[in-house]
């Protein structure tokens, strides 16, 4: 019994230390984001992001966007928008973005607003306000790229 104890609180120490790790690496990428360094907020994200942290995986995302990388930030934008997380309507969102605006990705309306439209439907507001300005319901009925 007193081995199983042992060995559970070296697996607890062990797992504590590298999640203290992981943060303060995302710590650190979020100081190099605030102050604009996109390219080492990145190097910091990565480990976290690759462990499959959605909010990380947005930065890191976000990170490429703003280095103007956009096939990159569509990768990891689909990562998140395939797992349900929190996170997932903020990637289908930008996702719906990336493709109306054909940056990362081949132009594609018809991805764009089924993007959009599934964000919508779990409620990020973007999505929602865009849709609505275009008089068009998450059901999808009207016109979502009408111009006026």
């Amino acid at each position: 019994m007193i081995k199983v104890l042992h060995v559970l609180t070296i697996l607890f120490l062990t797992v504590s230390i590298a999640n203290a790790a992981g943060n303060s690496s995302v710590t650190k990428g979020d100081a190099a984001y605030d102050n604009k360094n996109y390219s080492t907020a990145i190097e910091y994200y990565l480990p976290a992001a690759q462990q499959g942290d959605a909010s990380v995986q947005m930065k890191v995302a976000s990170s490429y966007v703003h280095l103007q990388n956009y096939s990159e930030a569509v990768k990891w934008y689909k990562v998140v928008a395939e797992k349900k997380s929190a996170k997932q309507a903020g990637a289908q969102w930008m996702l719906g973005v990336m493709y109306g605006q054909g940056k990362g990705v081949a132009q594609n309306m018809d991805l764009a607003y089924d993007y959009t439209r599934a964000a919508a439907k779990k409620g990020d507001e973007d999505a929602i306000n865009f849709l609505r300005d275009r008089n068009v319901d998450i059901n999808g009925h009207g016109d979502p790229f009408r111009r006026d």
